[in-house]
Parts: structure tokens; C-alpha cells; sequence
């Protein structure tokens, strides 16, 4: 076999999953203020949590479902949230609270005593902005025979923030998916080794990070203010979609090894394509760019998979 296979992205993503599956992750590890598990890596805010204004929980021998409410304070949240297997959905709440829901599935059955020690919630209330964090913590693991094969938790976390609040999100999965829809956001940060990242009505502005290995991205946006944004998938198709009309000016550079690339903004005062082979790269910016009311600076790349960049 040729040995460049060995260095390659596909190799090195094999490997990556097949640990994931066959381990399910090593023991969660505190220092200071960030907590460490299962590679799942969380800042937790200053100060000691709040308590909750509502809880709920209820279990099965295999599955564990437990709710939270809590205060917003001002109404503003900045979110840090991330499971190694399983997805992670963010949304508007009924309300002016914030609510976590998290459903823990346990192949192998719930080790004594640890049904409550498996998801983490700290949440520190702000006069204007809270913080809250929301993690898995693998520790229990341990008590599942690693050759049984894995993962030994697959977590969903579902969080509901405040719809007249402006939030920031820094949200990771191993295996599993992302979705945002209909928020106000400044500042989003989305990660995932193998999962789709999806997000619907998103009011954002801020810097925007989006990153994936293996997965798809699609992101519709109705701009609120300046934003930086970069988005990335090793393999895996991005789709992005802008409101049709806004004052934004947009400046977008594509690039990608092997794909199709569209980029239809309307009117250009810049628009250079090179395309080699079965990849290449577009640069497109909106015409009026620099006297736009609103600037959205986008970079998008790809190792295999298309690029659509649209107003809608």
C-alpha cells in the first residue's frame, strides 16, 4: 500500500472514529476553571452557580432524562456547551428563563449512583449577561469495560435562551450534530470531529467560527451587524444564505480541492474565479462593499465537498 495513504485527511479520519466508537472517551479531569472530558473541553464561568427556579428528572434502566430553568438575568446569555456523543440543539424559550434539557442513553445500563454525576450544568447569573455551561462528564465510564466497545453514553443537550436577549455560543461535539435556529447571536462558535452543523434564522453578528472534519454545514442568516466568519469542513458540503435586500456588503473568498463553488450575491465590483483540476477558488465582493451600513467578511474552504455562498 502507498505510504502517503497513511498521512492522508481519509486515514486520519478512520482513525479517529474507530477510537471514538470502540473507546467512548477516558475520564473527565478538572483544572482550575475549565473542565476536561472525554476530550470535551469547558471554561466555567466566575463566580458559584445559580440555582435553579424549576427541576425535573425522570430514568429508565437505559435512558435519563433531566430538565432545568434558570434565571437570565439580563436576558443575555454566552453559552459553552459539548458532548462527545450526541447532538447539541439551541433554540428560543417560551419565556424569559433558560432551559436545559439533557438525555443521557446508556448502552450497557446506568453504573450504582451514577445517573446524576453524567451531565454538568453550572450556570452564573450577570446583572447583564449570564453564563452558562453544559458538559458530560466521563468519569463514570470508567466502570464500563472498555472492550465491551462504546461509547458507553450517548448525551443530547437541548437549550432554550431568552428570545429577547443577544447571546454567544462555543458549542462542540465529537459525534453529533449542531443546530441553531431563530436567535439573536454575536459571537458563534460550532465544532464538531464527525456531525452536520445546521442553523436557521439566525439574527448574528461577531465573529463566527465553524468548523467540522467530517460533516455537512448549512447556515441561513439575516444580518445584525459587522461579523467575521470562517467556516471549514475537511469532508462535507457548506451552504450558506444570506437575506435577500439587506444592506449588508459582503466579501467572499472560497476555496476547496475537489468541488463545485457558487457564489451568487448579486451585483460584484469584484468577482475572480480559478478553478484547477477538480477544485479552485472564487473571490467575490458585493458591489458598494466598503461603504455598506454592515460588513460580513466571509472565508469558507473545503478539502471535498461543494460550496454554495446565496442570498435568498
Amino acid at each position: 500500500m502507498d505510504r502517503r495513504f497513511f498521512k492522508s485527511k481519509e486515514f486520519k479520519v478512520g482513525i479517529i472514529v474507530f477510537l471514538l466508537v470502540l473507546a467512548g472517551g477516558v475520564a473527565a479531569v478538572a483544572s482550575g476553571a475549565t473542565v476536561s472530558a472525554n476530550g470535551c473541553l469547558v471554561r466555567l464561568p466566575a463566580g458559584g452557580p445559580a440555582a435553579a427556579s424549576s427541576f425535573d428528572e425522570g430514568a429508565t434502566a437505559r435512558t435519563r432524562t433531566t430538565t432545568f430553568a434558570f434565571p437570565a438575568g439580563g436576558g443575555n446569555v454566552t453559552v459553552r456547551a459539548c458532548t462527545d456523543v450526541g447532538s447539541i440543539d439551541i433554540g428560543p424559550s417560551v419565556d424569559e428563563e433558560v432551559h436545559v434539557s439533557a438525555v443521557v442513553r446508556a448502552q450497557y445500563g446506568f453504573p450504582d449512583g451514577s445517573e446524576d454525576r453524567i451531565v454538568r450544568v453550572h450556570m452564573a447569573p450577570g446583572p447583564e449577561r449570564s453564563e452558562l455551561s453544559v458538559w458530560v462528564d466521563g468519569s463514570e465510564e470508567a466502570a464500563v469495560p472498555w472492550w465491551f466497545g462504546g461509547p458507553a453514553f450517548e448525551v443530547d443537550i437541548d437549550i432554550r435562551l431568552p428570545d429577547n436577549g443577544t447571546h454567544k455560543v462555543d458549542l462542540s461535539t465529537d459525534v453529533g450534530n449542531i443546530g441553531l435556529h431563530d436567535l439573536r447571536l454575536h459571537g458563534i462558535e460550532a465544532r464538531t470531529d464527525v456531525g452536520n452543523v445546521r442553523g436557521e434564522g439566525l439574527r448574528a453578528s461577531g465573529e463566527i467560527k465553524v468548523l467540522t472534519d467530517v460533516g455537512d454545514v448549512g447556515l441561513r442568516f439575516d444580518p445584525a451587524g459587522d461579523a467575521e466568519m470562517r467556516v471549514s469542513s475537511d469532508v462535507g458540503n457548506v451552504d450558506l444564505e444570506f437575506v435577500e435586500g439587506d444592506a449588508t456588503g459582503y466579501w467572499v473568498t472560497v476555496s476547496s480541492d475537489v468541488a463545485d463553488i457558487a457564489v451568487r450575491l448579486g451585483d460584484m465590483e469584484r468577482y475572480q474565479r480559478d478553478m484547477r483540476g477538480a477544485g479552485g477558488s472564487v473571490e467575490a465582493r458585493t458591489e458598494g462593499y466598503d461603504q455598506a451600513a454592515m460588513q460580513w467578511r466571509v472565508r469558507v474552504s473545503t478539502d471535498v465537498g461543494d460550496v454554495s455562498v446565496d442570498k435568498r
